[in-house]
């Protein structure tokens, strides 16, 4: 999908296909890779042509530290940093994207 976006915005990665899904139903740019938060691909160079690249992976312990390991591993492979989306405060354990948006029905 990454060629049909609008590089001006920000790309998205989030934690799931289904979370993808979501937030490119709301006309987000977003991506996800099909492993888990803990599995990193090699990053598409492509990730270059966006301005802006945030994380947002689940509101629990292995998403910060698959959104940590995420960013460091766009930093090494081809230089760019990547903001970490954090969650508010009072946000519940394994919170995810397409709970916010199923809680806002």
């Amino acid at each position: 999908h990454i060629p049909h976006m609008d590089t001006t915005q920000p790309l998205l990665i989030v934690e799931g296909e289904k979370d993808a899904l979501t937030m490119m139903n709301l006309g987000h740019n977003a991506v996800s890779g099909s492993g888990g938060c803990d599995a990193v691909p090699k990053i598409p160079q492509s990730f270059k042509q966006f301005n802006v690249i945030k994380i947002l992976y689940d509101n629990d312990v292995y998403g910060r530290q698959g959104a940590e390991k995420m960013a460091m591993e766009i930093y090494q492979q081809i230089g760019i940093i990547a903001r970490i989306c954090e969650w508010g405060e009072g946000v519940p354990n394994k919170y995810d994207v397409t709970d916010v948006m199923e809680n806002m029905k």
